[in-house]
């Protein structure tokens, strides 16, 4: 496998998915993936974070919206050169 996980991080207990199964593990282990990529760096673009998980830029922008959805993050200023904020597990 060639993604990096990150272990003992308290965002993972912010996930949550209705799907089932690996693809629930799976989606759960890459949005954690992902807002600790935006932890580390608010400004990161899409194609960045694709790069950085094996994922497609489709991939990526699925999961932001999920993310998003569940109003763990928020996108602030313009698309190009606007950040990400983690709304919760910030602490």
């Amino acid at each position: 496998e060639n993604k990096k996980t990150r272990e003992g991080n308290n965002i993972s207990t912010l996930v949550n998915d209705s799907s089932d199964g690996k693809t629930r593990v799976e989606n759960e282990k890459t949005r954690v993936e992902i807002l600790n990529l935006i932890k580390e760096n608010p400004n990161i673009k899409t194609v960045e974070l694709a790069e950085k998980l094996f994922i497609t830029k489709k991939g990526v922008e699925w999961q932001l919206k999920q993310l998003r959805d569940d109003g763990l993050i928020r996108h602030v200023g313009a698309t190009k050169n606007g950040h990400w904020e983690i709304i919760k597990g910030e602490h």
